[in-house]
């Protein structure tokens, strides 16, 4: 974790000091993150520069303050660049529960690709995964993978996003429905807004049930499709770990200003609604009242994503 110069939290408009009770509570909260970030790695930090921030949480034209975009941030959380994009004219990845033949076919084609890349990262993971791309350097197993894919279904399509997201352009084209984080808060600070200097941290909670993709793994390997083995990242510096569609605004504990060296705690932890609950075991409740207008009123988002079991996730357009 980091030292910040300063901790608040905003209101609607504005920033707001915490009171005393809320002080204390954000400070157990934070050295609670820590120990728990040391026993069980819950702890997830995504880095964003601020013209990139503002291109999805607001509209061509507006320059929002640091107190603004964290506002919007806990209200609407951060979603992939397949919300941001035109929902027109997709041939494959239509949606977020897209798994047919055509998306499988070009996940498939995409994981091919990936061996004939330049860089030395990918290449290294290529060379220590050979008996997972030798299946798919033949063009034969393709409708096999299709069928597993139908199969175990679009957890099994996430899992080989997955791979894909995490080798970059190659991989995705510039059009993904996952978001990268990292387990390594200094990792997250590297990164680096080529246009603007101002760059944020968002500190969030993983939710993942890992037993779950243990059992997905399984799964996909009974199909006869094989998967990577150990840590499924090709930069393993990096420490990162791809979420599915975004980063809830119940997940998010705060955003920190690496500019300012100020760190802003979603409001909603110190809700009556949240009073007794402690954001690192359960995710915040949240009043969303009116959440698909407010996103096509105030964003630049093309849909969004809901889900009831973290698993099955729908998606909806403004």
């Amino acid at each position: 974790m980091i030292n910040p110069q300063r901790i608040v939290t905003v209101t609607e408009y504005d920033y707001r000091q915490l009171e005393l009770d809320d002080y204390e509570k954000a400070i157990q909260l934070l050295f609670s993150l820590v120990s728990r970030s040391k026993m069980d790695n819950k702890v997830l930090f995504r880095g964003v520069g601020y013209d990139f921030i503002v291109d999805r949480l607001f509209q061509e034209g507006d320059e929002p303050k640091d107190n603004d975009i964290a506002n919007r941030l806990f209200y609407f959380g951060e979603k992939a660049q397949h919300f941001r994009n035109e929902n027109v004219d997709k041939k494959w990845l239509k949606h977020i529960s897209d798994n047919e033949q055509k998306t499988a076919n070009k996940i498939f084609d995409r994981l091919n690709n990936l061996t004939t890349s330049t860089n030395s990262n990918v290449l290294a993971f290529v060379k220590g995964n050979s008996q997972f791309f030798e299946f798919f350097l033949d063009k034969s197993n393709k409708q096999l993978f299709a069928n597993m894919l139908d199969s175990v279904g679009v957890e099994a399509r996430d899992y080989f996003w997955a791979i894909l997201h995490t080798a970059g352009y190659i991989g995705t084209r510039g059009h993904s429905i996952s978001v990268s984080t990292s387990r390594c808060i200094q990792e997250a600070m590297k990164f680096r807004d080529p246009k603007n200097k101002k760059r944020y941290v968002i500190y969030s909670i993983d939710r993942t049930d890992y037993r779950k993709r243990t059992q997905l793994i399984r799964s996909i390997s009974q199909h006869g499709v094989p998967t990577v083995s150990g840590y499924s990242s090709i930069y393993k510096a990096q420490k990162e770990e791809t979420l599915k569609a975004g980063l809830f605004p119940h997940d998010i504990v705060a955003l920190f200003c690496v500019h300012s060296q100020e760190l802003i705690f979603n409001p909603h932890i110190f809700s009556e609604l949240n009073r007794n609950k402690n954001i690192a075991k359960q995710p915040l409740n949240i009043d969303q009242s009116e959440f698909d207008e407010r996103l096509k009123e105030l964003t630049s988002y093309k849909s969004w994503f809901y889900t009831y079991d973290r698993t099955h996730y729908c998606e909806d357009y403004v």
